[in-house]
């Protein structure tokens, strides 16, 4: 009975974590980043990217121009270009967590939490060069 008990909760929980985690929605036809999780960390401004892959070829990712922008403003939060050096496979995305480093943080942490800055308010720009 106890064996029982246990794997019905082993089930349980198995679900419940498959059910939690979410996809990243790869749309079809482009090639696109996806963010989440924006914060600081002393100087910086660290931010979760997903680049996907909407193509039906695999897509080298070479170097990547980020700006954070306030929808509807002219002013950087940050921005930055990294080397990814990535190849995305078709209909697949790939996950990188970008620090901007100080020098290039335009707005302060509590500028930003003053703002109330969430996801639903921070527009990315992004320039993908191979």
């Amino acid at each position: 009975m106890m064996k029982k008990i246990t794997l019905l909760i082993l089930i349980g929980l198995g679900s419940f974590f498959l059910s939690s985690c979410e996809k990243v929605k790869v749309e079809p036809g482009i090639i696109n980043v996806v963010f989440e999780n924006p914060r600081y960390e002393g100087s910086s401004f660290f931010i979760d990217a997903y680049i996907t892959n909407g193509l039906e070829e695999d897509k080298y990712i070479g170097n990547v121009d980020f700006a954070l922008y306030p929808m509807g403003q002219e002013t950087e939060i940050a921005a930055a270009g990294f080397q990814i050096n990535e190849t995305v496979k078709a209909g697949k995305y790939f996950f990188v967590e970008l620090e901007f480093l100080g020098e290039y943080v335009f707005i302060t942490e509590s500028q930003f939490e003053t703002a109330e800055y969430d996801l639903k308010t921070i527009e990315l720009l992004f320039w993908i060069y191979d």
